[in-house]
């Protein structure tokens, strides 16, 4: 059996050299590990919109440790009917797309200690690619039905993400392959 040690954090680091857009969502939120150990890669790759979106509960609950919130990023909490539980990594930029999804929290342990599963899907403009194509539209509507459900309370912090999506939807050639193979659930 092959193990591979996680290392979402170089993974995140080495796919691009700048980035556009990043979006995360997650349960549990650590802003001192996010702004201390995850925010400097994304500054130095000049990111302009960067979005944290976490459970209700736990933006109440980590608040007051945000301290470079709304100057360096945005969050914002969404409310679901129960729990806002997914955890994922969205970066768009020029020539590309990384969409990381699993279990892993935006927590220090989660993202270098926990037993945690995860993948890592990376879309390359030049490079068609029609399951990645795929599973990228229908995160992208996911995101959308987010929106759509009025999740997220903040017009500005929807506009962000909204600006997301258009960059996401342009970059994404249209595909009438419908894979069955490789697809992408979510409720």
């Amino acid at each position: 059996m092959i193990f591979q040690e996680l290392d979402i954090r170089s993974d995140f680091k080495d796919s691009s050299s700048v980035y556009e857009h990043v979006i995360f969502g997650t349960f549990r939120f650590d802003p001192i590990f996010f702004e201390e150990k995850i925010l400097p890669i994304i500054k130095s790759k000049d990111a302009r919109n960067v979005v944290v979106l976490i459970d209700r509960a736990e933006y109440q609950s980590s608040f007051e440790n945000m301290t470079k919130a709304g100057q360096e990023y945005y969050v914002d909490y969404c409310y679901a009917n129960k729990k806002f539980h997914p955890k994922f990594m969205l970066a768009i930029w020029d020539t590309g797309i990384k969409l990381v999804m699993g279990s892993s929290n935006l927590t220090k342990a989660g993202w270098f200690s926990n037993a945690e599963l995860v993948v890592s899907i990376e879309y390359n403009t030049s490079r068609r690619d029609d399951e990645t194509i795929q599973i990228l539209s229908e995160f992208g509507k996911f995101l959308a039905l987010i929106l759509e459900k009025k999740y997220i309370s903040s017009e500005k912090h929807r506009d962000k993400i909204q600006e997301m999506l258009k960059e996401l939807t342009e970059k994404l050639p249209i595909t009438n392959k419908n894979n069955k193979n490789s697809f992408l659930i979510h409720n």
